[in-house]
């Protein structure tokens, strides 16, 4: 059950530091990058976030600066782009939600995590 809770843990703190930093993008022409395992934008304070995967660490950057690890374990990230429609859309400045998928193993636990996110206030 240790193994449960360990892995719980860490997936809980990712997935709500990458919602709510998601939800502070500052405008549509602030996405920067999108990609399957990494997503560049700007939020509300002009810092740059830089989300992506780094061997099996999910990595969290701000301005460049020092990465910081969200999530061992990581086997597979999967980040997905929807415009107003909710259409997939490869065009940064159209993102308007942002679906998360990983699978982590931890401690020999298996556990897929899927979360979709709306950008804030974009219209």
């Amino acid at each position: 059950s240790r193994n449960v809770m360990d892995a719980d843990a860490q997936i809980t703190v990712a997935l709500e530091r990458m919602q709510r930093d998601i939800r502070q993008v500052r405008s549509p022409t602030d996405v920067i990058t999108i990609g399957a395992t990494q997503f560049v934008f700007k939020n509300t304070s002009g810092s740059t976030i830089t989300y992506s995967l780094s061997g099996n660490s999910l990595m969290r950057q701000t301005n460049a600066g020092t990465s910081q690890v969200l999530a061992d374990g990581i086997q597979s990230l999967a980040l997905t782009y929807f415009d107003n429609n909710l259409t997939t859309t490869a065009t940064a400045a159209n993102v308007r939600y942002v679906t998360i998928n990983f699978t982590i193993i931890l401690n020999n636990t298996n556990f897929n995590v899927k979360s979709s996110v709306y950008l804030r206030d974009l219209s």
